[in-house]
């Protein structure tokens, strides 16, 4: 038994550690986040901006939430972000009306929409979205890296595409026009890609994009991909060039405005610790109070149901005492709580119980409970309480009292004389004939 014991208590304990180490791999991966997609808030990696997000939060009066909803829910915009980051901007766009609308109010009403582009994206998309212009600017033979706006792609735009309202009003009827268009399309503006030189280890060389606003004065950035923008509309105002590309954009939208940046990589938390950019960061945060870090872009969506419940209302005690007392039961009904009695405890005098049917075990009970030298009084006295619904007739039932008297069974005589089996044999008797 000791041994079993033993060996069922090592059993134990090894499951126990084995559950915990698992449970606490995967709290070390939810703590540093790297199982979220890059430039998520859920990060704590140099990958996420979380500590953009945890930084806000600290702020007085200010406050940031994660959006894990499918739809933008707020048509209030004032004093509110919208932060959009990581996100693929060629292919990003509405699902419905109802988010175009919302999105739309949210301007109008003071908000701020910061889209933040994915860097190191496939040089398939890279291709695609560069396109024959790039192919008819190299044809020309214009100066790309001259620093001019004109000499630059965006220029060719420009020529080819009426500029619409400065105020950015053109943005209303683009939206309620919506038919899942994509976000360049309806807010007039692309993204292409042209590649930063190699140095000799064959990684890109970076480079610096210098202030390019007439009313304020920025520091510069740093760019680390070759992502550039071209404006389709005058009303978009260029903040920052690099190569004399455009990589950072604004345009005014009612009381709100769009920010686009060709890199998330300014908001994250590398770029935090090793390249802030603080005025940068003031300049875009500028009168907001709340910031909204979306997450369902990349793929973060939030499906409500019983595990979010329990989070909800800390219902993780009753989940546990729920599972202890399955445990138990399954326990209670596998194995038995009275111990087993050892061979050692058997001696020779006491056997085991093998099983009976019901007759033997009704004359055991008798045995028991009635002495043999009681057995026909106690059977005299049940059959004087019964005789009335027995339907027998007065004759018999004086023979019977008859025999009973002369067999000395009502326990007059010493026991050492009486007779039940001889009584019993000669009552038995006398019903039979009666019986025929």
């Amino acid at each position: 038994m000791l041994r079993k014991w033993l060996i069922r208590s090592i059993a134990l304990a090894i499951v126990a550690l084995l559950f915990g180490g698992i449970i606490g791999l995967f709290n070390l991966r939810f703590n540093q986040g790297d199982v979220f997609p890059p430039y998520s808030s859920l990060r704590a990696d140099p990958l996420g901006v979380s500590i953009l997000y945890e930084s806000w939060i600290r702020l007085p009066a200010h406050s940031a939430r994660q959006d894990y909803s499918p739809e933008l829910k707020s048509d209030e915009g004032s004093g509110k972000a919208l932060l959009i980051l990581g996100a693929d901007l060629p292919q990003l766009r509405f699902s419905n009306r109802a988010e175009s609308e919302t999105f739309r109010l949210f301007l109008e009403t003071g908000g701020v929409i910061l889209l933040g582009q994915e860097v190191h994206r496939s040089d398939s998309l890279k291709e695609e979205n560069t396109g024959k212009r790039d192919s008819k600017n190299r044809k020309s033979g214009a100066d790309k890296s001259s620093g001019s706006p004109h000499d630059s792609p965006q220029a060719e735009d420009r020529q080819t595409n009426p500029p619409a309202k400065k105020d950015g009003s053109d943005i209303a009827p683009a939206m309620n026009n919506l038919q899942g268009e994509r976000l360049v399309e309806l807010w007039n503006f692309e993204v292409s890609h042209r590649p930063l030189a190699i140095g000799n280890q064959g990684q890109s060389i970076s480079v610096q994009a210098t202030n390019a606003s007439s009313t304020q004065t920025l520091p510069p950035l740093t760019v680390h991909d070759g992502w550039y923008l071209t404006a389709l509309t005058n009303a978009w105002h260029p903040l920052f060039l690099a190569r004399g590309l455009p990589v950072v954009m604004e345009r005014k939208v009612g009381r709100g405005r769009i920010v686009i940046m060709t890199e998330s990589y300014w908001l994250s938390n590398e770029a935090m610790q090793q390249d802030r950019n603080s005025v940068f960061l003031a300049y875009l945060l500028r009168d907001v109070r709340e910031l909204i870090f979306d997450e369902s872009h990349l793929g973060i969506v939030s499906n409500p149901g019983i595990a979010d419940l329990i989070r909800k209302y800390g219902l993780h005690g009753l989940v546990i005492s729920l599972f202890v007392l399955a445990a138990l039961f399954i326990w209670r009904n596998s194995v038995s709580l009275i111990p087993p009695l050892s061979d050692d405890t058997w001696d020779g005098a006491s056997k085991r119980v093998m099983g009976r049917d019901s007759g033997a075990a009704f004359a055991n009970l008798l045995r028991r409970s009635v002495p043999s030298s009681d057995l026909v009084a106690v059977c005299v006295a049940n059959w004087r309480e019964t005789k009335s619904l027995s339907g027998q007739s007065s004759g018999t039932i004086q023979q019977v009292e008859a025999i009973l008297k002369t067999g000395a069974a009502v326990g007059s005589e010493p026991e050492s004389k009486r007779r039940p089996v001889e009584v019993y044999r000669a009552i038995s008797i006398c019903l039979k004939r009666h019986r025929k």
